[in-house]
């Protein structure tokens, strides 16, 4: 018997992978040391008193006392001392009174400016606490701070983001910093990103809002690990993090979820996936000039690409993913060469890939996938980390000509992800020097031509994927080669010839697809056989299709296609 069944176009690998995507620890991404916690919470163990022994005696040499009387001394003004120290008191007190009078004129103007600030921000924003006092040196100091990486015109108001974060810092933060304070501007601009991606409302956790634990400080934050499948609507995996801080909290920033910082308490990663952050990546962020990782992903960031990414010194891990992103990449991030992952799929971005892909020398991991990019591949694709880069996945955009020759500059890959990209002519030779490359994916394009021999050399091969093409000519013996593949699909080509038993070699095979091809002739009792080992899932045209016979006669397929175009396909028991 056999029952009807719609086969899944859809080719993607059947198992979970991450390989090189956010959150996947992974063979190539480590982290740095970091802590969570101020200094004033936790301290330094680096920098602690240690306690040292002293003897009971001590041995220091102390000369003995001389008597003296004091019916020999002169009269003080005779003496030299005495007459040094009254000229010495005379000059400091001139210098006082001098310094005095010019603090006293500057103070008149500096509380002139203050009050015109606070007039603005009373006549704008009436909201602002009634016992904020412009007067004061800190509130002037907080001010000259945060307007170094704020326009006055943006904290002036509280409907804005930077507004609403000057008011907090100022008024509502219960650390109340200092304008001295080292950390004040990192802390300001935290708070302005907090409240520049609040545009969908309050996040899912760990908010200022935030009522899931018994303790109103904490949390109980979450992150998504890596999804099930490729895209932005499949399941999710989370891994629950109980016992975290809230932002705004009287913590120290480095304590907040998803913010690690390094022993000197500066801001190196910051990590807060799926988790409703909606908004504009504010400015602001730049000052943290020690962020090393920034992955915020699975969430709603807009409009265009930050441009000053490329000013952080630091900064080695971009993991964008699954926002909401417009425009081109900039120019501007190709000037730096120490990025090591950036992942920008599943956005809607928009333009060419720049010449200068080149001189990214350092990636390992490339993600553009899911996007609208467009035109052609630059050839430059060749200098892109060619030691280094171990993950790319490009599919999914709208892209023309052909795959570059020069890929075969890359071969430390191990995931190269092609498919669905509008590329067509023949699949270039180099592809067989990708000698590391496990999964391969090239389905769904418009490649022509034989399949080159050259492919079978990348036998640490483990998914190969070349389906939904018009390729032609016959399959080569030389498939035996590759020893560790688990999955093959050839499925939806002009392909002919018979159906090569060497597929009998393959001992770790688990999937097969070689339906809606040309082939003639039964799929070999020796490739049956896999299916008492590994093989569990086995496509062929073995159904006739009208009055045509079967093109491959099976007794082993799990699903058998009708030997007609656009045929059905069926489940076999």
């Amino acid at each position: 018997d056999s029952k009807p069944g719609i086969l899944d176009d859809s080719d993607g690998p059947r198992m979970e992978v991450s390989r090189g995507n956010a959150n996947d620890g992974g063979i190539e991404y480590g982290r740095l040391p970091f802590h969570r916690g101020g200094r004033d919470e936790f301290g330094d163990e680096e920098n602690l008193a240690v306690a040292i022994a002293v003897n009971d005696v001590d041995s220091t040499f102390i000369p003995s006392a001389i008597q003296y009387d004091p019916d020999k001394k002169p009269p003080i003004y005779q003496n030299r001392r005495f007459r040094l120290y009254m000229c010495s008191g005379f000059v400091l007190l001139i210098m006082i009174t001098l310094a005095v009078s010019f603090a006293v004129s500057r103070n008149v103007g500096s509380t002139s400016n203050s009050n015109n600030i606070q007039s603005s921000l009373r006549t704008d924003s009436p909201t602002f606490s009634p016992t904020l006092s412009p007067t004061t040196a800190n509130f002037q100091g907080i001010i000259g701070e945060i307007s170094k990486l704020t326009d006055v015109a943006l904290f002036n108001d509280i409907n804005t983001p930077q507004g609403k974060a000057f008011k907090w810092i100022h008024d509502d933060d219960p650390r109340q910093l200092s304008a001295r304070d080292e950390f004040l501007l990192q802390r300001y601009a935290l708070v302005v990103m907090y409240y520049s991606l609040q545009e969908n409302g309050p996040w899912a956790t760990c908010g200022e809002e935030d009522n899931s634990h018994q303790n109103s400080t904490l949390c109980n934050g979450r992150k998504r690990i890596f999804p099930s499948g490729e895209g932005k609507k499949d399941k999710a995996i989370y891994e629950e993090m109980p016992d975290e801080v809230k932002w705004l909290s009287a913590e120290h920033e480095c304590n907040w979820f998803g913010v690690y910082c390094d022993l000197d308490d500066s801001v190196v990663i910051i990590e807060i996936i799926d988790n409703n952050l909606v908004g504009t990546l504010p400015r602001e962020l730049s000052t943290l000039t020690f962020l090393e990782y920034f992955r915020i992903s699975f969430n709603g960031l807009r409009g265009p690409l930050p441009a000053w990414f490329s000013e952080y010194r630091q900064l080695r891990d971009i993991e964008l993913q699954y926002n909401e992103f417009t425009g081109p990449i900039p120019e501007a991030i190709y000037d730096r060469a120490d990025f090591e992952r950036i992942n920008l799929g599943g956005n809607m971005l928009s333009g060419t890939i720049s010449t200068r892909i080149g001189e990214l020398i350092n990636l390992k991991g490339f993600f553009l996938h899911e996007n609208a990019f467009s035109e052609t591949i630059p050839t430059e694709i060749g200098l892109l980390s060619p030691d280094t880069l171990a993950f790319t996945r490009w599919h999914k955009n709208t892209f023309s000509g052909t795959l570059p020759t020069e890929i075969g500059n890359l071969n430390k890959l191990r995931e190269f992800w092609f498919f669905n990209m509008g590329l067509s002519g023949n699949i270039p030779t180099e592809i067989g020097l990708l000698y590391d490359v496990e999964f391969l994916r090239l389905e769904s394009n418009k490649f022509s031509g034989k399949i080159p021999e050259e492919i079978y050399n990348n036998v640490r091969l483990t998914n190969l994927y070349l389906s939904n093409n018009f390729l032609t000519g016959t399959l080569s013996s030389n498939v035996k080669k590759l020893v560790d593949i688990k999955e093959i699909s050839m499925k939806t080509n002009f392909l002919t010839g018979p159906i090569p038993d060497d597929f009998s070699n393959l001992n770790s095979l688990d999937m097969l697809w070689l339906h809606y091809n040309n082939f003639k002739g039964p799929v070999p009792s020796s490739v049956c056989t896999l299916t008492f080992l590994s093989l569990t899932d086995l496509h062929a045209d073995c159904l006739k299709g009208g009055n045509l016979p079967a093109r491959n006669e099976c007794t082993c397929c799990t699903v058998c296609c009708e030997s007609i175009p656009g045929g059905l396909c069926y489940l076999m028991n």
